[in-house]
C-alpha cells in the first residue's frame, strides 16, 4: 500500500499521467478520473516523498 510518509500520489493510466493528488496526515488520498473511455488499462500509482523522489510504485490492471 501507499505509505503515509508521501506528500503526493501520481496516477497514471497506460503510462499517461492522469492526476496528481496530495496525501493527508493519516496517509489517505482521493482522486476522481473523469472522461476515461471503456477499456482495459494499466493503473499505476507513484508515491513521491517530500523531495519529489519516487518512493514506491504500484501497478495493476484496471477495467472501466
Amino acid at each position: 500500500c501507499i505509505r503515509d510518509s508521501a506528500n503526493i500520489v501520481r496516477i497514471y493510466l497506460n503510462n499517461k499521467l492522469e492526476s496528481e493528488v496530495g496525501v493527508n496526515e493519516s496517509g489517505a488520498w482521493k482522486a476522481s478520473l473523469l472522461d476515461i473511455p471503456s477499456g482495459v488499462y494499466t493503473l499505476r500509482l507513484d508515491e513521491l516523498d517530500v523531495n519529489g523522489s519516487v518512493e514506491g510504485i504500484r501497478e495493476l490492471p484496471f477495467k472501466r
